[in-house]
């Protein structure tokens, strides 16, 4: 369950500055979506195995 906090951090924090010093607007729902299924992978184990 630790590491589901580490994946619940906004995926849209991690956009970085780019040309001229301007923020790279980019979807991260790509990124997002890949964190939620693994919160969920992690939260079944966790149900499933009770640890």
């Amino acid at each position: 369950m630790s590491e589901n906090k580490v994946l619940a951090h906004p995926a849209s924090v991690d956009s970085i500055p780019s040309s001229g010093n301007q923020e790279d607007h980019v979807s991260m729902g790509a990124t997002a979506a890949r964190q939620a299924n693994q919160i969920v992978d992690h939260a079944a184990d966790v149900l499933a195995n009770g640890t």
